[in-house]
């Protein structure tokens, strides 16, 4: 939800001075009269959120965002349940409006984002990951394998990992069917800087990449593929050379364009219908540092979609709506955040958990678990081991974001029956991979077997919603 503004109200709402805004104080209520009237057209949790507030006399403060920053301050908001309306200048520059009540719980949030936004996590193959371990001093070297994860999975697991996996080394690979591996060393996976991290963004990934968003999510993995394609071989044009241009765009409204001599940097502004390509500056290769800056202003755009005609990048800002994610997006993401922290903090208590080693069989379970209680919620029911306030929270989530259960319920299933296995590290071959799976499938059945028998009520197969009813 972004509202668009030109660029004197957008310098005069996040760049004010004390000393001027007495002098600008009909641009800034000129600007409260259109947002308020551009938020009554949405109805989305945020919008609603802000509209009142500031029909109710409230007041709003504002900061300016960089670029790379925008999505991850978007999911901490909807997160820390702040609301926000995204502000953008026609050049691209975006910032946040938040109400005022808010603006000691959104320097919090600001913190963590930008703490979270300096951690890395090395991607890498199964193989090189399993090496990088087997060389670790601890005695623990046991590798943990999680498969079967669809590309739209693999694709937003891998942007959680720098979070959930600060200064390891994950493999992921793509398997002969077409599905992907993920591997990480068990211990440190399961037991690193962050609690259990790796098990919340794996459910996080796994629900968001097979339930309603699953289209949307293998799509933006196509495009990512492409774009690191086109990089790689130096952004080659239509016809496969240097000689025809291509253009990198992406959720914003800044572009870089390669043409055979160098780069331009710019922006797109439209004005009704038409499209103005405004060249912000220029890098030639003879540039000594030709690559790095491409590399900066490459690092302006988000979710890089990579086109090849004048036409293409015209029609593409005439159509494109401003979005990041949308409201479907962000409740899936919130309700699978909210509740793998509930299940965090209630299989800690629970028996397996108090053994040492056994970390895929924890991780196995913990997945089981998110599954369960998201299934019990979304039925109204409390599930056992879990509070009446758990499972009222889920179901305020559900309700905000107007979650639709059908579409839940294939993640939920998925993700019940994750195929989660161990191996030593060092080299494998894929035959012993695929040996592991076979030998593992049997295992994870009966265990499954098991875990049902000790469960009431099983509602769908794999997951147990029982527990008395949330009246």
């Amino acid at each position: 939800m972004a509202f668009e503004v030109a660029n004197r109200a957008f310098e005069e709402a996040f760049g004010l001075t004390e000393e001027k805004k007495e002098q600008s104080e009909d641009v800034i209520k000129a600007f409260l009269e259109m947002l308020e009237e551009y938020l009554t057209g949405h109805r989305e949790w945020p919008a609603r959120m802000i509209r009142v507030w500031i029909q109710h006399g409230g007041r709003l403060s504002a900061f300016p965002c960089r670029e790379d920053a925008v999505q991850p301050m978007v999911d901490a908001f909807a997160l820390a349940r702040i609301p926000y309306v995204l502000v953008r200048q026609a050049n691209g520059r975006a910032g946040f409006l938040i109400r005022e009540s808010d603006v000691a719980g959104a320097r919090n949030t600001i913190q963590k984002v930008l703490i979270d936004l300096s951690k890395n996590c090395t991607i890498t193959t199964g193989q090189e990951a399993g090496m990088a371990y087997l060389k670790l001093k601890d005695d623990d070297r046991m590798m943990m394998l999680i498969c079967g994860l669809n590309r739209g999975e693999a694709f937003f697991l891998k942007s959680l990992l720098p979070r959930a996996m600060d200064g390891e080394t994950v493999g992921i690979d793509r398997m002969p069917d077409d599905t992907y591996t993920v591997t990480c060393h068990g211990k440190t996976a399961m037991k690193n800087r962050s609690g259990d991290s790796f098990c919340e963004a794996l459910a996080e990934a796994m629900l968001m990449g097979s339930a309603g968003t699953a289209e949307m999510l293998d799509k933006r993995a196509t495009a990512a593929d492409l774009f690191l394609t086109m990089r790689a071989a130096g952004f080659p044009g239509k016809d496969g050379t240097q000689s025809t241009p291509a253009w990198v765009v992406g959720r914003g409204s800044c572009y870089v364009k390669r043409d055979r001599d160098g780069f331009g940097a710019g922006h797109a502004v439209v004005i009704g219908d038409e499209v103005h390509l405004e060249e912000d500056y220029r890098v030639e290769k003879e540039d000594a540092k030709y690559d790095e800056r491409l590399n900066s202003a490459l690092f302006r755009i988000t979710d890089h979609l990579c086109l090849f005609t004048l036409d293409d990048v015209m029609a593409y800002f005439r159509k494109k709506k401003e979005q990041y994610r949308s409201s479907l997006e962000t409740g899936q993401q919130l309700l699978a955040q909210n509740a793998a922290e509930i299940v965090g903090a209630k299989v800690r208590k629970d028996k397996i958990f108090r053994t040492e080693r056994n970390w895929h069989h924890k991780a196995r379970h913990y997945q089981f678990e998110v599954a369960r209680l998201i299934a019990a919620a979304k039925d109204g029911k409390i599930p056992k081991g879990y509070e009446k306030a758990d499972v009222l929270l889920l179901r305020k989530i559900m309700r905000t974001f107007e979650l639709d259960a059908r579409l839940l319920e294939p993640a939920l299933e998925k993700i019940a029956k994750v195929e989660i296995y161990e191996r030593e590290a060092g080299p494998v071959r894929l035959a012993d991979i695929d040996e592991l799976i076979r030998a593992g499938r049997g295992e994870l059945a009966k265990e499954r077997m098991r875990e049902e028998e000790r469960e009431a009520g099983i509602e769908m197969p794999g997951i147990s919603a029982s527990g008395k009813e949330d009246r």
